[in-house]
């Protein structure tokens, strides 16, 4: 081997060294959102059958997902419909249902990916290091998926910086209240409030 022999590893052992280097830090930190889900879990359906007794406030399903993916569904409160799980998402149910007290859930205008039961979905994918093209001899940009349906969402082309903005991980929550079905999407940095007049009720 290369670094046996003294000499300095090249650019493909660099680029397997660090997406090994990555993929430990997810799987430690997706195990230790794992192991806190499964301490929250007992409180959360104590909370869930509180509730469930005065029609009170109850999370039906909610899921955290990273939107930089193709494989991402569901783009924004307007695009309406719970995205499906996958590499690139969390179930976080149970965590929310567990935060919410008297009938109320509150959550901060921050990343969710600090609070109890989350991790960073964003260190999930292992995206290929890909060395910069020459500007004459580049291909011309093709549109993913998730930019196409952030087009028909927003009904006009989104340049790069909004697209980027729109790809952050984004919060599907569905619950009931007052006997009564509602879903919302938040951006991850947004802070949640429910129930919300902002949801959008989805049972006759």
């Amino acid at each position: 081997h290369a670094l046996l022999g003294g000499g300095r590893p090249n650019t493909e052992e660099m680029e397997s060294l660090q997406r090994e280097h990555q993929l430990l830090e997810t799987t430690k930190s997706k195990a230790e959102a794992e192991r806190q889900v499964l301490l929250m879990t007992k409180q959360a359906f104590n909370r869930q059958n509180s509730e469930q007794k005065k029609n009170g406030l109850i999370i039906l399903q909610a899921i955290y997902y990273d939107t930089s993916t193709d494989t991402a569904a569901g783009i924004s409160a307007e695009c309406v419909g719970p995205p499906e799980l996958s590499n690139s998402s969390l179930d976080a149910t149970i965590q929310l249902q567990f935060w919410v007290v008297d009938s109320t859930l509150r959550l901060p205008s921050s990343t969710k990916s600090g609070m109890l039961g989350f991790y960073d979905l964003t260190t999930v994918t292992d995206t290929p290091m890909l060395e910069k093209a020459d500007d004459s001899t580049s291909i011309p940009k093709t549109l993913s998926v998730m930019e196409m349906m952030l087009q028909l969402c927003y009904g006009e082309k989104m340049t790069d910086t909004e697209t980027a903005t729109n790809q952050q991980p984004l919060l599907y929550i569905q619950y009931s209240f007052g006997g009564k079905v509602f879903e919302l999407t938040v951006q991850d940095d947004e802070a949640v409030a429910l129930p919300s007049a902002l949801a959008k009720q989805i049972d006759a």
